[in-house]
């Protein structure tokens, strides 16, 4: 009965970055307008990130560039590829959101060994999304505030 006791204390938090694959290139590129603008982000002809005001517009994940494009370009929006290399290729390169990712797990894994003293179990689910089981903090909505600024702070992803 003690094993099922602890079992109900524990929570499992879902945790997902904010239009990760923008996100990344606002870090590169500081005036891209992603607070005040809808912005998409595409790779082989579809869509793979559009910002809360992209999304608003009706833009959807694997929509054409195109027609996502028609959609926001009125509303002074931008509709961008993802980064590239030109040889051999050109093909999209991978390295500038891997080492994004890894920062987020990296940063992850600190805030929960500061703020549990290491019971947090982190598993992946995506390059920008984990799932976290740990003992049920007393103000759930406290915590996870806290462990959002704590990552963002390192890693300037929301």
């Amino acid at each position: 009965m003690a094993d099922a006791f602890a079992l109900a204390r524990r929570c499992v938090l879902h945790l997902d970055l904010d239009s990760f694959f923008l996100s990344v290139h606002k870090r590169r590129d500081p005036t891209l307008p992603l607070d005040h603008k809808p912005v998409v982000l595409f790779q082989f002809q579809d869509v793979i990130c559009a910002n809360r005001r992209a999304k608003a517009l009706g833009v959807q994940k694997h929509m054409r560039p195109r027609e996502a494009r028609a959609l926001v370009e009125p509303h002074g929006g931008l509709v961008i590829h993802a980064f590239c290399r030109d040889w051999p290729g050109p093909r999209v390169r991978y390295g500038p959101y891997n080492a994004a990712s890894r920062e987020f797990f990296d940063a992850l894994a600190d805030a929960l060994r500061a703020a549990t003293g290491g019971g947090a179990a982190i598993e992946r689910g995506s390059i920008d999304e984990a799932y976290v089981e740990l003992a049920m903090p007393r103000d759930p909505a406290a915590f996870c505030g806290r462990l959002r600024a704590a990552v963002e702070s390192a890693t300037g992803l929301r």
